[in-house]
């Protein structure tokens, strides 16, 4: 689903091309792992860690723009087994502290930080959806000796969105009907979503209930021309993107020439939720990644 920080995002979340996909198995009910708090300045950022003891490397996963880190929730349970896991609810979102600050990528960046502070971890692989995925590549920049490697779920790593839609979102987003605003954006989506219908209730609830000042505060970050440069990726990198338009042949092409070793993948018959849809198969390819270079295991 297109929960996503900046305007190309919202574009995923509007995108009338988005594929059906096959009703997915739901997995066994799952525990809820205790929570935790690192502290970024005088705000607590709120985390879930697979192994709290340890001091070992972890899979870092990094949710997007109006959801919290159970949107990532099948890979925390499915990946446990694999390595150490840790899920992140950024600042605003979640259990996080939602201050009236700016909320930019670097504050993002920051409090992926502090949590791999908190949980004494060096290094991570970061696994980020949607607006996640540019939130990972900025933590890349801030903090390249703490990057393993990046996993990069139906989010833009280029500037994408027509520069003429950003106004209008961002009024729509500022004014008093902006729950009008999302609610018609995730009918839209819901109607092309396979995901049963428990799954849908709690993607309403967790981006309705995200404060107005972050919604707005979040675009704002998509918006920062320095987010889009495009500085090279040096760790591995795997894409993996739904269908849809904005991820052409050129774009394709385009992420080939961004390191030595990018790899994409379009999957087909997934929408932008493909995490919730797919969640065996993208753990396959996780785990693939992390048995070709060695890392976290």
């Amino acid at each position: 689903m297109p929960l996503a920080i900046s305007l190309c995002s919202l574009a995923l979340l509007v995108a009338p091309t988005l594929a059906q996909s096959s009703e997915p198995p739901r997995p066994e009910e799952q525990v809820a792992p205790p929570s935790h708090f690192a502290a970024l300045d005088t705000h607590k950022i709120h985390y879930v860690d697979s192994a709290p003891d340890s001091d070992a490397n972890a899979i870092v996963l990094i949710h997007g723009w109006a959801s919290d880190w159970t949107f990532l929730e099948d890979q925390f349970h499915g990946l446990k087994g694999t390595a150490r896991v840790i899920a992140i609810d950024l600042p605003g979102h979640g259990k996080s502290d939602a201050p009236k600050i700016d909320y930019t990528m670097d504050l993002f960046a920051g409090a992926i930080a502090a949590v791999l502070d908190a949980a004494n971890v060096e290094k991570a692989v970061l696994v980020g959806h949607s607006n996640g995925v540019p939130t990972i590549r900025q933590f890349y920049r801030n903090y390249p000796q703490r990057t393993l490697a990046l996993i990069c779920l139906d989010g833009a790593l280029f500037n994408v969105f027509p520069a003429a839609m950003a106004e209008p979102v961002m009024q729509a987003l500022s004014g008093q009907d902006y729950k009008t605003f999302i609610d018609t954006m995730l009918n839209g989506m819901m109607a092309m979503s396979s995901l049963d219908d428990d799954a849908k209730v709690h993607i309403r609830e967790v981006m309705m209930n995200t404060p107005q000042h972050v919604l707005v505060g979040g675009l704002m970050a998509g918006m920062d021309p320095k987010i889009w440069t495009e500085d090279t990726i040096d760790v591995p990198t795997l894409i993996i993107n739904a269908p849809n338009p904005m991820w052409s042949s050129d774009y394709n092409e385009k992420l080939q020439s961004l390191g030595p070793d990018i790899k994409v993948q379009n999957w087909h018959g997934v929408s932008h939720m493909l995490m919730m849809e797919e969640p065996e198969k993208l753990r396959g390819e996780i785990e693939a990644l992390l048995d070709r270079h060695a890392l976290v295991r």
